[in-house]
């Protein structure tokens, strides 16, 4: 994976992760929702203000907006359609929690981006995806047809 490539991708989703939470702070009924969503935006606040500060030490270029596919993902959350606010967020997050691993943990990887720091910096946020309690929470939540996640079968 190309350094530039992992910056805008992994932008995108720490973008997505802000919005989304500040959403379910704002809307969410459900007062677990209300703060995870604001503890989860301002871990990627803080998150995001590390890439960007790390990409652009090494002239990378850094995105101000999530990608298409995370935009249309919140757009989908504020939707008057799809059930109730706590629940579209829930189904929404399991699904970005699998695309955040994924790409944290190909990052990551050997043979991942070929930067140190880069690669590091994302070695980082996986183990923080991968033991962070709230994360888990969405990793088991139900898939929209009712059925559990099956990233969730993996559970103890």
């Amino acid at each position: 994976m190309q350094e530039q490539e992992f910056v805008e991708l992994a932008m995108s989703s720490l973008r997505f992760e802000i919005e989304a939470g500040g959403y379910a702070y704002a809307q969410g009924t459900d007062r677990y929702i209300i703060e995870g969503g604001a503890r989860l935006a301002s871990d990627y606040g803080a998150a995001c203000t590390q890439l960007a500060e790390l990409a652009a030490s090494k002239g990378l270029r850094v995105p101000d907006v999530p990608l298409e596919n995370e935009q249309q993902m919140l757009d989908g959350l504020m939707a008057p359609e799809g059930g109730p606010f706590d629940q579209k967020y829930t189904e929404q997050m399991a699904l970005w929690y699998g695309r955040a691993i994924e790409l944290f943990a190909q990052a990551a990887a050997p043979g991942g981006v070929r930067d140190d720091e880069l690669r590091q910096w994302a070695a980082e946020k996986l183990s923080m995806l991968s033991d962070d309690a709230i994360y888990q929470a969405f990793r088991a939540a139900p898939e929209p047809s009712g059925r559990a996640n099956s990233a969730a079968a993996s559970l103890p």
